[in-house]
């Protein structure tokens, strides 16, 4: 989570969404992200599954793992799926702004 929030606050990633997704218990999570005066990971949106849901995820997407990352286009489209994405490969700031890029991480052990 460290370095996604990097990721998310440098000016190379402007116009990602940088979203976790929590697929364990949410009280455990919110506890670890605000258990300092400043919340953790500020950068990142954070979210919950349930666990049916990451049943459902886990099928779609074909994860078992996390880190799980899946890197979308502004159409919604997979554009980068798995356990390492190569941002190099994705991130140059002119194609973020064209292509509105959007990264998913999946952040529970299984």
């Amino acid at each position: 989570m460290d370095k996604l929030d990097n990721l998310a606050k440098d000016p190379t990633f402007e116009g990602v969404n940088f979203i976790s997704i929590c697929c364990d218990k949410c009280d455990g999570a919110r506890e670890i992200l605000e258990k300092n005066d400043e919340p953790l990971w500020q950068n990142v949106n954070h979210y919950y599954m349930t666990q049916s849901d990451k049943e459902k995820a886990k099928q779609i997407l074909g994860f078992s793992s996390v880190p799980f990352y899946v890197i979308l286009n502004k159409d919604g489209d997979i554009i980068q799926s798995g356990n390492k994405v190569d941002f190099d490969q994705i991130v140059k700031k002119e194609e973020i702004v064209e292509n509105e890029v959007r990264e998913l991480s999946f952040d529970e052990d299984f």
